[in-house]
């Protein structure tokens, strides 16, 4: 967990040096970038949280199905 908040960090600290090095450039550029950044950090952050919550779903379907084997294995017994 702590090299992943590394990483997190040091991407963060590359996306805001590469914004002040954008400072200088044409505006149309500069708004290009931010925009492209923008669209890619969304679409990342919305295919982890799809990711989880299929994994949330998949272990919750799971614990629920165990759950009533369990059961039925208890009646049937």
């Amino acid at each position: 967990m702590r090299t992943t908040g590394f990483r997190l960090s040091l991407v963060a600290a590359g996306l805001s040096g590469s914004l002040l090095f954008l400072n200088g450039c044409d505006p149309q550029t500069r708004q290009t970038v931010e925009n492209g950044i923008i669209t890619a950090s969304t679409s990342l952050l919305a295919a982890v949280l799809q990711a989880v919550i299929a994994l949330w779903k998949e272990a919750n379907t799971s614990t629920t199905t165990a759950a009533i084997m369990d059961v039925a294995a208890r009646i049937l017994a």
